[in-house]
């Protein structure tokens, strides 16, 4: 769903001010898809504040996903790549905008909730995010304390419903972030008080709804051969190994180091 869309779907919920913001930002695209949100609340003149309701008003979790959106709007519209397969550039271009943002996101919540789990278990949607799991599972396991439960079949999702507690913490594993059988097991884990982290695409969708901590990681997709797609994936394995890898640090006691956005 492109921004414009939200928008006019949360239009009622917009004031004027609001639509002043979306205003500058929709005829300044490609500026704003480079600003933080500092940057964009000074060429506004509002305050940090006020773009992260802003964002907030139109379901999105924050200025992170908003900018997400925005970049993948402009590349999109700077691109004709999909009239002539995959374009390689523009999917080098798709890591190298990944790799600026990773280094300057929040990591406290994940540190927080991973630090509270007494078990964690991890919850794919399909073949490709099971592979992703098992590889969050191998860094979980070799490199922290923590055990780990992948609920990868519905008897062993079943499974962990009946056992997890509000002590442990799962993590959803998805792309769309709409599969109704997940959402219907994240809804029942939200009645039982239980911390849930979502890794979907960046887009506004139940599961990341859902979550106390949504991490998102952009999806890119290219035309393959026939009228099959070609999915880049590899962004998700990327966001994977920075959380990770600065929960590590985090047990080693080394501080996270904060770049500017």
């Amino acid at each position: 769903m492109t921004l414009e869309e939200l928008v006019h779907i949360n239009y009622d919920r917009l004031n004027e001010g609001d639509l002043e913001i979306w205003e500058y930002i929709f005829n300044h695209k490609k500026e704003c898809a480079g600003m933080t949100i500092e940057q964009c609340a000074a060429m506004c003149n509002v305050s940090r504040t006020t773009i992260l309701r802003f964002a907030k008003k139109l379901n999105l979790s924050g200025y992170t996903e908003f900018k997400y959106l925005l970049k993948s709007e402009t590349a999109v519209a700077e691109n004709a790549a999909g009239e002539n397969g995959i374009d390689i550039s523009q999917l080098a271009h798709n890591f190298i905008r990944l790799l600026e943002d990773l280094p300057s996101r929040d990591y406290q919540t994940f540190n927080e909730l991973m630090d509270a789990a007494r078990r964690v278990f991890l919850v794919p949607s399909g073949h490709t995010q099971s592979v992703a799991v098992m590889e969050l599972q191998n860094l979980l396991t070799v490199h922290t304390a923590k055990t780990t439960v992948v609920a990868d079949s519905r008897s062993r999702r079943g499974a962990m419903l009946n056992t997890v507690q509000p002590s442990d913490l799962v993590m959803f594993v998805s792309q769309s972030g709409e599969n109704e059988m997940l959402q219907e097991i994240a809804r029942e884990l939200k009645w039982k008080k239980v911390p849930i982290i979502t890794f979907t695409q960046v887009k506004s969708n139940p599961m990341a709804q859902l979550a106390d901590l949504p991490i998102y990681y952009p999806v890119r997709v290219f035309p393959g051969i026939g009228e099959r797609g070609y999915t880049s994936i590899g962004s998700l394995y990327v966001v994977i190994e920075f959380y990770l890898a600065n929960y590590i640090n985090h047990l080693n006691g080394i501080p996270e180091e904060k770049n500017p956005a």
